[in-house]
């Protein structure tokens, strides 16, 4: 018997598929009930609090605006993949890699532009921020224009001007620790953040289950610096869910 999946996945029906990449995305194009394929093109400018999506088909000459495109696939409803799979099929991440790596400080892996280095897939959010977002799955059109385009410009944007356009979070247990620290007003999230690390990242949740973590010791990354001195907001959010844990289990 397969396992079940956790996680979310994409809701919209064919017809629904259909009709948004006609109007929004027509290279793209729906090669199997659970597959895109295709090439995607966009603009986009950041505006005070988030940022704006521009026609596509019109050529700005406005700097601030990053018009791209890219050769993407899209996948879910895959058996044991939580969530949509979304790869970049042209390595055009893969070789700014090469040069990146040499002129941006902070960029030594493939992780740094949030690429998963098992398989090359996009990490565009934390587990945690899917959940706590698309609770009932999510919209193909949700998919693609508030995950998979930021994404984009953000590669294109750090392609171009060899800084971030704004500070992007930790890959894997350190962006949802960062998740959590940025975003602790939200109900549940820690309920969600605690299950997600006990089921996907079981030796470091029990390693912040059994001790207090501390930004005056080594950072939860592995690294050899202290906390405060590396990812001080994952080692916060580390805190809240010993917290969390203590609350809900106390002795």
């Amino acid at each position: 018997m397969h396992q079940q999946n956790h996680g979310i996945q994409v809701i919209s029906d064919k017809s629904q598929i259909l009709e948004y990449l006609e109007l929004a995305q027509p290279n793209l194009k729906l090669e199997s009930s659970s597959l895109i394929k295709g090439r995607l093109v966009f603009a986009m400018r950041e505006v005070e609090r988030g940022y704006e999506l521009l026609n596509p088909s019109i050529h700005y000459d406005d700097p601030r605006i990053i018009q791209d495109e890219y050769f993407i696939s899209i996948e879910w409803n895959i058996i044991n993949k939580p969530y949509p799979v979304v790869k970049e099929d042209g390595n055009r991440i893969c070789d700014s890699f090469k040069w990146l790596s040499k002129k941006v400080t902070w960029i030594s892996h493939l992780r740094d532009l949030h690429l998963y280095e098992e398989d090359n897939s996009l990490c565009l959010c934390t587990n945690t921020e899917y959940e706590i977002r698309y609770p009932d799955g999510i919209k193909i059109n949700e998919l693609v224009e508030e995950l998979i385009i930021p994404f984009f410009y953000y590669q294109s944007y750090l392609q171009r001007n060899l800084k971030e356009p704004y500070s992007g979070r930790g890959h894997g247990v350190l962006g949802i620790l960062e998740y959590l620290e940025e975003n602790r007003q939200i109900p549940q999230l820690d309920r969600i953040t605690f299950e997600i690390l006990q089921r996907e990242y079981p030796q470091i949740f029990n390693s912040i289950r059994v001790k207090k973590p501390s930004s005056s010791r080594t950072c939860i990354c592995g690294s050899n610096r202290k906390g405060k001195k590396c990812h001080w907001s994952a080692t916060r959010g580390a805190k809240l869910l010993y917290e969390y844990i203590q609350d809900a289990n106390p002795s």
